[in-house]
């Protein structure tokens, strides 16, 4: 089963990527092929980095301080490019992986990146959700994921196009 991404940011022009990877499979070039998703995956790193760097560097606004610098460390691990190439479809993209994450992280790249969420304090096992005192909590700065990936964006085009023309021109 293919990994559920939290968030992810593509770059268009994929039609191309597929066409090129059907040439390559019935040339018989496995090799390009190969080199191809590594260098689309080179394309990405430079996101992925930054990506990475602004999760791990989000303020901890929490008082107590608790696992904050852990919680950001681990979501920033889950940050990666995926590659996918069948006859019918291709993408580059990069995602928030959210079967990387512990089961009790998942939400959190989706509310970091939303601003704001709820949660209880001082929660009691005796009472009932409903009865617990709930207070919303603002994420500074928001939309880390979308912002860090939409500066990127152009130069992660022009780096995945240009990784496909070598390859491309290798393969005529």
């Amino acid at each position: 089963m293919p990994p559920v991404p939290l968030f992810n940011i593509e770059v268009s022009g994929g039609d191309q990527f597929r066409r090129l990877a059907v040439r390559m499979k019935q040339a018989g070039r496995t090799d390009l092929l190969r080199e191809l998703r590594k260098e689309l995956r080179n394309a990405g790193r430079p996101t992925v980095n930054d990506v990475q760097r602004a999760y791990r560097t989000l303020p901890d606004i929490s008082v107590a301080h608790r696992s904050g610098a852990q919680a950001r460390a681990t979501v920033a691990k889950a940050v990666r490019v995926e590659l996918r190439s069948s006859a019918t479809a291709a993408r580059v993209r990069v995602l928030v992986d959210a079967k990387r994450l512990p089961e009790d992280m998942r939400p959190l790249p989706k509310v970091w990146e939303a601003g704001r969420w709820r949660h209880p304090v001082f929660a009691s096992g005796d009472q009932t959700r409903s009865q617990w005192r709930w207070v919303e909590q603002q994420s500074q700065p928001a939309a880390v994921f979308r912002r860090t990936c939409t500066s990127h964006a152009p130069a992660f085009r022009a780096a995945v196009l240009r990784a496909m023309d070598q390859i491309r021109f290798r393969l005529s």
